[in-house]
């Protein structure tokens, strides 16, 4: 039998904090000069119970922290902290978003409706230093996450492999929970990895129950890109894996 997430989905939607979608076809947001940072660490396998049924739990399984700060987009610039749990839809990778904070209300108003993403009002930081770079999640002027890279080394934007991520949200024709594949492309100008830490974390402020017991770390990223946010591709029934829908018997 497959091994797939626990996620009670409408007890996760009763709690709040899942978006309304309204789907649409149109042009790809084109962020220009955005600086990312992201950690991430292997954590207990606990953490399916933080995945919806839809999704297989990757092996090892680890957290995603994440970090951006946008200078330009089409509602101005705005900043973006999210935790993403690691499992895989089908053949291909994705992070579940547990939660997203992001700094602008036309950015937060925008991205839920778009593309289902889980915001509530809240600031990333990014603090960029010679020999380290550190990043802060801030919501109700509280420090909810900061993290951190060191041993810094520069890589090609080609080795680059960022996590695409789903999104649990409410689908605006008919009330139905769906889950959202958000897939980014990116242009490196600037990328680095290294050693990532966790200085300290909120496990209730990022909705994970106590599921989430990190292990060792995997990698810390820091890069300045161009980033595409196209419209969703696939969206599909959180409740069942890819193998179960109609088009896996073709």
């Amino acid at each position: 039998m497959p091994t797939l997430g626990t996620l009670d989905i409408r007890q996760w939607a009763a709690g709040g904090g899942v978006s309304t979608f309204d789907p649409w076809d149109g042009e790809a947001w084109v962020l220009k000069n955005a600086e990312l940072f992201t950690v991430s660490l292997e954590i207990q396998p606990g953490g399916r119970a933080l995945l919806p049924p839809g999704m297989h739990p990757s092996v090892p399984m680890y957290v995603v922290f994440s970090f951006g700060k946008f200078a330009e987009s089409p509602v101005g610039s705005f900043s973006i902290a999210q935790v993403l749990i690691s499992g895989r839809v089908g053949i291909r990778p994705r992070g579940f978003v547990l939660k997203t904070l992001v700094s602008s209300e036309a950015a937060r108003r925008e991205l839920t409706a778009r593309w289902g993403y889980p915001a509530a009002e809240g600031e990333a930081k990014i603090i960029s230093r010679h020999d380290r770079v550190r990043a802060e999640a801030w919501a109700g002027g509280a420090l909810i996450a900061q993290c951190e890279m060191t041993d810094r080394e520069p890589v090609e934007g080609a080795d680059m492999e960022p996590l695409a991520s789903t999104h649990l949200a409410r689908n605006a024709a008919d009330g139905n929970l769906v889950l959202i594949q958000v897939e980014p492309a990116y242009e490196y100008g600037k990328a680095e990895r290294g050693r990532p830490r966790v200085l300290s974390f909120n496990q209730a402020a990022w909705r994970m129950g106590g599921h989430v017991q990190l292990n060792q770390g995997i990698v810390a990223v820091y890069s300045r890109c161009d980033m595409a946010l196209p419209p969703p591709r696939f969206i599909m029934d959180p409740e069942r894996p890819s193998s179960q829908m109609p088009w896996a018997a073709a």
